[in-house]
């Protein structure tokens, strides 16, 4: 329930940023770029992966898998790159939401600022960008902070943790479900308004994030 009113509380933030605008010149909607940033972000994962020799336990098991993903991941990216013609139109965006960014008090959900990189030159952090940069950052928060529940309740319980982790990733991804569910049954126009360009957008967003 509540990653649904965090999607709906995130919406009107969303359409907020919308009707005040930019300080700086937005991001451009060319999804090639993107898709050629993903690409080059995966190249070098999967080079790093290669070169690792000593990875363990849990790490190395996760490596294998990732390799093992390695052709579905890089035909998905492909693919989201090929079939979206356009990025949705640029706002001011938080540039990388995250939980710790989101306060939870008494039911109400209140969006820390700011949520970018304090590194970043501050042109560059309030450069409009898709509204889908933030989903993308949120699913993916969702996915580290289930993934990291997991590694800290394994390291108190007697293995085998395959179900341990099997519910962290189903909670990952119903919290997710929820969250985009509630912002898209507001969003409007201001997202694709078809399933499958919104969803090719979202996947090379997700990728970017990680």
């Amino acid at each position: 329930r509540r990653s649904g009113k965090a999607g709906r509380r995130h919406i009107l933030r969303h359409r907020q940023a919308q009707i005040s605008g930019g300080t700086a010149a937005p991001e451009a909607v060319d999804p090639r770029a993107l898709a050629q940033a993903v690409e080059r972000g995966w190249d070098e994962v999967r080079a790093y992966l290669t070169k690792q020799v000593t990875m363990e336990g849990r790490v190395a098991e996760l490596a294998g898998q990732l390799q093992a993903a390695g052709p579905a991941i890089a035909e998905r990216i492909q693919r989201a790159s090929q079939q979206l013609d356009r990025l949705a139109t640029p706002i001011p965006v938080h540039g990388r939401l995250e939980l710790p960014r989101m306060l939870i008090y008494e039911g109400e959900i209140t969006f820390i600022d700011p949520a970018s990189d304090p590194n970043t030159p501050p042109a560059e952090r309030l450069r409009p960008r898709s509204p889908l940069t933030d989903l993308g950052s949120v699913l993916w928060s969702l996915s580290v902070a289930a993934r990291l529940a997991a590694e800290t309740r394994s390291a108190t319980m007697p293995p085998p943790h395959d179900r341990l982790y099997g519910w962290a990733r189903n909670w990952a991804a119903w919290m997710g479900s929820s969250f985009l569910g509630a912002y898209r049954a507001h969003a409007g126009t201001l997202v694709p308004q078809e399933t499958g360009a919104f969803l090719d957008e979202l996947t090379l967003q997700v990728f970017a994030t990680g």
